[in-house]
């Protein structure tokens, strides 16, 4: 860390550099550490070909991406995110929308592989 704040490469903590970079690497983190990822994209990709399956997750990612999207604009119009009842309603909400799409794809998944 050098005297200003910044890193060692010269890049401040608040650039837009430092944000997108830190942005991705939590994107990976949130990524790698969810089964309902796995879960969601297996799902879809089961008995694809491979070609198809890598799609089908690079769609899922991008609709993924665009819901985070969603919500982070959502947080910034609304300007409160210290505000804790919101907070803990828009973690009701979110719980619920992702468990009922979870679901769901369960029943996606049981009705292509032709049930139980």
């Amino acid at each position: 860390v050098d005297r200003r704040g910044g890193i060692a490469m010269g890049i401040h903590p608040t650039s837009a550099i430092a944000a997108v970079g830190g942005g991705l690497l939590m994107g990976i983190l949130h990524v790698v550490t969810g089964a309902d990822h796995i879960a969601a994209v297996a799902t879809l990709s089961c008995g694809n070909q491979p070609t198809r399956a890598f799609w089908l997750g690079v769609r899922w990612g991008c609709g993924h991406g665009v819901g985070l999207l969603a919500v982070f604009g959502i947080i910034l119009a609304v300007d409160k995110e210290n505000d804790e009842a919101l907070r803990g309603k828009l973690q009701t909400v979110a719980g619920v929308v992702v468990g009922s799409l979870m679901l769901g794809l369960g029943l996606y998944g049981i009705g292509v592989g032709g049930g139980i």
